[in-house]
């Protein structure tokens, strides 16, 4: 058991300077809590960074408490431990906003941003939250520890329904059932699933160099953000993330991405290579920075993974992301 947030305002800073950060209790999607990662410090790097799984969350005495399932799993092992002694006590929460109310304190006259639709996608084992209230129920851990009895046909249904939720085959479904994986296995390797990048074949001529099809990246992303038409040699990219453009911008270095996450990618782009950062300032230049911004905003949570709004807006935009924590 935890308490996972405590609704404390939190100060935080954007490009306007500080302000108070509220989340409105009535505007949590509570949908999909239930299910969620339990994670290692916010870490999504791998599956050994899934310490367990949120049973279920319910509002007490106006916080949110979770009952949560931690494994048994050998690589997990040490964290549990210390969260069962009481010695890793903080819990974090990561989380998306989707509508926002501003407003002015009358009498400190400070900014205040509340939440008002919002999601958590996981929940994080932290030495230091930002919540300070957020905390492990140590006294009540070892019941949660024990694994409950499962039943296989409910087992198989929810598998099915993570492969489903992760755009997965039923075959990979099926393989998961028949290796008898768990349902905490099962989230953990869709999410490796999820970060693999995607086979794409596209033809491009042998006269084109590096140069040409940065051009061409360049000009199809100023399309989609102007809504001009894009020239004919730019078509073909016209469906790339910013996250694809940041990868080929990586890989064409003569850097494997093949191993990183969303987060190594966007950072070994922006600061690694300069021609990912160099698109960015031309485009930005070509139209404006205030639409750019709304490019990322208004496209950020589709385009990105979590985190991966974050990584581009402070290296380069300096606002807020996409996903947040506290």
């Amino acid at each position: 058991m935890a308490t996972i947030l405590t609704f404390a305002d939190v100060v935080r800073h954007d490009a306007r300077g500080a302000y108070i950060e509220r989340l409105d209790p009535a505007g949590l999607d509570q949908s999909k809590l239930a299910g969620a990662p339990l994670l290692d410090a916010h870490s999504q790097s791998s599956s050994r960074a899934v310490i367990g799984i949120v049973a279920r969350a319910n509002l007490q005495d106006g916080n949110l408490v979770a009952t949560l399932r931690l494994s048994a799993s050998a690589d997990a092992a040490g964290i549990v431990t210390k969260i069962s002694e009481g010695i890793l006590t903080g819990v974090s929460v990561g989380y998306r906003v989707s509508k926002w109310v501003e407003s002015i304190d009358p009498q400190t006259k400070m900014r205040i941003r509340i939440a008002a639709k919002w999601q958590i996608f996981e929940v994080s084992a932290v030495p230091i939250p930002a919540d300070s209230g957020a905390k492990f129920r140590g006294s009540e851990m070892t019941t949660d520890i024990k694994k409950p009895a499962v039943d296989p046909l409910e087992t198989r249904a929810a598998i099915r329904q993570i492969a489903k939720s992760a755009n997965l085959s039923n075959e990979w479904a099926d393989a998961q059932i028949d290796a008898g994986a768990d349902l905490i296995a099962t989230r953990a390797a869709a999410f490796d699933e999820m970060q693999k990048p995607t086979t794409k074949i596209r033809v491009v001529s042998q006269n084109d160099d590096p140069a040409t099809i940065q051009t061409r990246r360049a000009d199809a992303l100023f399309s989609r953000i102007s809504g001009e038409a894009p020239k004919d040699e730019a078509r073909e990219y016209m469906n790339e993330s910013l996250r694809d453009i940041a990868r080929a911008s990586v890989e064409a270095s003569g850097v494997s991405t093949r191993t990183m996450n969303a987060d190594d990618i966007f950072k070994r782009a922006m600061h690694g290579t300069s021609d990912f950062p160099l698109l960015l300032t031309s485009t930005g230049n070509r139209t404006s920075m205030s639409a750019l911004m709304s490019f990322v905003n208004d496209f950020g949570a589709k385009l990105f993974p979590a985190r991966a709004g974050e990584v581009l807006s402070v290296a380069f935009i300096g606002g807020s992301g996409v996903s947040r924590r506290r």
